[in-house]
């Protein structure tokens, strides 16, 4: 719970939630991702693991004020699910 009061990115396992996840690996992700043209991923800027998550369009809410809006904390990319493979395995800060 401290991590996630600091607003840290935590991983949690073995909750049994979502019981068919326990399948996934990355042989089983490559299989079943292959025919998607491209995820959309999130890479922090510089060594800190921070995001910025925002989606600009929703209908539901005027998001008006955060329009150009600048966005330092992460990049946005879209890649396949083995070129996120490959960037995490090449970058240097992972």
């Amino acid at each position: 719970l401290r991590m996630i009061s600091r607003r840290v990115p935590v991983i949690m396992e073995n909750l049994g939630l979502m019981p068919r996840t326990s399948k996934w690996s990355l042989d089983y992700l490559r299989e079943h991702t292959n025919e998607w043209p491209g995820m959309n991923v999130l890479k922090s800027a510089g060594g800190d693991n921070r995001y910025l998550y925002y989606v600009g369009a929703q209908p539901d809410r005027d998001m008006s004020a955060f329009e150009g809006a600048p966005r330092q904390a992460s990049q946005d990319l879209r890649m396949s699910f083995e070129g996120f493979l490959r960037a995490a395995r090449d970058d240097p800060d992972g």
